[in-house]
């Protein structure tokens, strides 16, 4: 049986887990990975073993081979090989087999630790995946069940991740790190894919004119033809959409272009004019205007502004070193 445990707290590591929720800054970490082997007969029912706990922490377990029940979240969970658990900080859980049978899994625990207070991040693991993504998640409906070829994929990350975990080679750790982003990202399109995709004829029309606006936001867009995809009136469309997004459609595609015009002031040399027609402006007058009504500055000042900023930031960091 392979097994890691975290031993110290790492100074310093890679900081692509690493999460901003409002405000505070949290660092991932993992405390505890192994490979499991429980065998269950009728009279480990009732050990202590079989109790149920909880605590600050989030698991991810993938079922490799055999048959049991489990408990997540206060349920009693039938699984088998490809079966997929995580629980939440403050989930009631035990995953050990509780019924008769043999399980085999490959379990990891984690942490986010806020990095100066000492207190953890206790998300449901839904919305940590769309503090990861930007994209909003549904809650899982755990187990998860994979098909043959998500099993295989799956088993191949948790246990090139286990191997790293224990071995003592210097990039062990940055290795782990990137492993843990592609079993989440895995896990989150699984999710999304449900609602994004094939779902997508099932979506209010008021979520499908969104969409739209943010996948065209620098296309000319009239509110007609917004209205016509969510099959209501001009008008009934323009108040509905406020009512739902808290934004009327045309606002909600100038801060659109704002932002995008934002990222390629600061981010680029490209020349105003230029960045004008990249987010839809005809002229670079208009654009001005519509850039100082929302942002508040002219978009040079805003480039000097930022730029500035960011070197100053940058000088700081190194004063640090």
């Amino acid at each position: 049986m392979r097994t890691y445990i975290r031993t110290e707290v790492p100074k310093f590591g890679p900081q692509m887990l690493e999460i901003v929720h409002h405000g505070d800054r949290y660092r991932f970490s993992i405390l505890h990975a192994e490979d499991e082997h429980y065998v269950c007969s009728d009279s480990d029912r009732l050990t202590p073993r079989s109790r149920v706990h909880s605590h600050d922490v989030y698991h991810l377990a993938l079922c490799t081979s055999g048959e049991s029940t489990i408990i997540a979240d206060g349920r009693h969970c039938p699984v088998s090989r490809g079966s997929i658990i995580v629980t939440s900080p403050g989930e009631p859980h035990n995953l050990a087999a509780s019924s008769p049978g043999k399980l085999s899994t490959v379990e990891f625990t984690f942490v986010l630790e806020h990095v100066d207070a000492g207190h953890v991040l206790s998300l449901p693991f839904h919305m940590l995946l769309s503090l990861y993504t930007s994209l909003e998640m549904e809650p899982f409906e755990f187990p998860l069940r994979l098909d043959l070829a998500q099993t295989n994929e799956f088993e191949k990350l948790c246990n090139l991740l286990l191997d790293r975990l224990t071995a003592k080679d210097p990039s062990a750790f940055l290795d782990s790190h990137e492993l843990v982003l592609q079993i989440l990202l895995s896990l989150a399109r699984m999710n999304y894919g449900k609602y994004s995709v094939s779902s997508l004829a099932e979506m209010d029309p008021l979520d499908i004119a969104r969409r739209e606006i943010e996948m065209r936001f620098s296309e000319r867009l009239s509110l007609g033809e917004l209205a016509r995809k969510a099959s209501l009136s001009a008008g009934h469309f323009s108040r509905a959409f406020r009512n739902r997004h808290g934004i009327p459609p045309i606002r909600l595609q100038h801060e659109l272009r704002m932002n995008a015009a934002k990222a390629l002031l600061i981010s680029s040399h490209i020349r105003i004019s230029e960045i004008a027609k990249r987010v839809g402006y005809a002229d670079v007058y208009s654009f001005s205007k519509m850039f100082r009504k929302i942002v508040g500055l002219a978009p040079r000042a805003y480039r000097e502004q930022e730029c500035a900023r960011l070197q100053s930031g940058s000088k700081e960091d190194l004063d640090l070193q």
